[in-house]
């Protein structure tokens, strides 16, 4: 059985859906204890590929255990827009970052391909975001999903921790760790870009906190909170006080709101003076804009990039600094506030110089 038709029963069985442990036979079993596999798919398909796989290739520890000696021309697959800037700016140059999703891609829909799958059964990491941002790569085995090792296992809650610089900075820290298992002759030069980076999200949040200071506030002290559509900002909120309002998903996940919901949302807007309604790229929803004519709250003109990066902002290319630069600007004039904009295009361009070997894009 040759590795081609190997990987290519591994694509297929990542279109199915998990088995109970109890159904799969006691070999997988026996071979998931020694080489650290787990029992996935629909018929034990994935399992039986990563074991014949693992036994033409040798066990492969994951890259939190014991890293394997040699990081040369591996391959690290980024499964969300973030975590591709940051895995290309840390990587070092002998590690190949394959990138599934690019710039303005939604995590929600996007699909496998078969090429992807392909490139999938060859990579020796998968970095995904968890948290049921990317519900494609949920189910992928091995992978390591950032926001479930900050967060803890199950944890589905808002996954868009990197709004809030803080938390970006976490996720910087646990991107390295994987890459220097993997690539240990290189880890202090990449212990030294996760440090810069860290930096400059530090930078990023004093920036942001002088921006935000500039929106008026409402006659109880505070200011006005984030209305949008889903439930996307929260973390950002948090970091800043300002209040995440979810309009369409706040009791479900559904994209229309029945009469009575719809009442409630228009009469709060109105109780709350909110001044914009905030929309992601894209068409305007429906339900949204059903919310703006009713409340004759206004749909702000910029819109908010929460879900992966902008494409390029302002003349920089697309980087997770320049997506956050640029929603802090349009949140602080859509409520009233300003942004210093020349100082957030030098944040992302001193983003941009940190590991500028690397060009953004992804593979087909």
């Amino acid at each position: 059985m040759t590795l081609s038709f190997l990987k290519i029963l591994l694509w297929g069985s990542l279109l199915v859906g998990p088995l109970p442990r109890s159904c799969c036979p006691f070999w997988t079993q026996a071979w998931r204890r020694a080489c650290g596999e787990v029992c996935y798919g629909r018929g034990g398909m994935v399992v039986l590929a990563m074991v014949l796989l693992a036994t033409l290739g040798g066990c492969r520890q994951d890259p939190r255990g014991t890293p394997t000696p040699g990081g040369a021309g591996v391959r690290v697959i980024a499964g969300d827009g973030v975590l591709c800037d940051l895995t290309q700016r840390l990587a070092p140059s002998q590690v190949k970052v394959t990138c599934l999703l690019g710039p303005g891609d939604d995590p929600h829909a996007f699909r496998l391909s078969p090429s992807q799958g392909q490139l999938l059964a060859q990579s020796r990491l998968l970095l995904v975001n968890g948290g049921g941002l990317t519900p494609a790569l949920e189910r992928i085995p091995n992978r390591v999903a950032i926001v479930e090792r900050l967060r803890g296992p199950g944890d589905r809650q808002d996954p868009h921790l990197w709004h809030d610089p803080a938390q970006a900075a976490q996720m910087v820290k646990a991107v390295a760790a994987p890459l220097v298992a993997l690539s240990p002759e290189s880890g202090a030069e990449i212990e030294g870009r996760s440090a810069a980076l860290q930096g400059q999200l530090a930078q990023l949040d004093r920036w942001n906190r002088r921006q935000l200071a500039t929106i008026p506030r409402g006659p109880d002290g505070q200011p006005p909170p984030i209305a949008m559509a889903h439930r996307a900002l929260s973390h950002y909120g948090a970091a800043y006080g300002l209040q995440a309002l979810p309009l369409v998903d706040r009791d479900s996940t559904s994209s229309s709101l029945r009469p009575a919901q719809l009442g409630a949302v228009v009469a709060e807007l109105k109780q709350r003076r909110v001044p914009a309604l905030f929309h992601e790229p894209g068409a305007i929803g429906r339900s949204l804009q059903r919310i703006s004519d009713l409340s004759g709250v206004p749909i702000a003109s910029t819109p908010l990039v929460v879900d992966g990066l902008a494409g390029a902002v302002e003349g920089q290319p697309p980087s997770l600094m320049a997506t956050l630069v640029a929603n802090t600007c349009a949140l602080s004039r859509g409520l009233g506030g300003q942004c210093d904009s020349q100082a957030g295009t030098r944040l992302a361009q001193q983003w941009q110089a940190i590991g500028a070997a690397r060009v953004l894009g992804k593979d087909p």
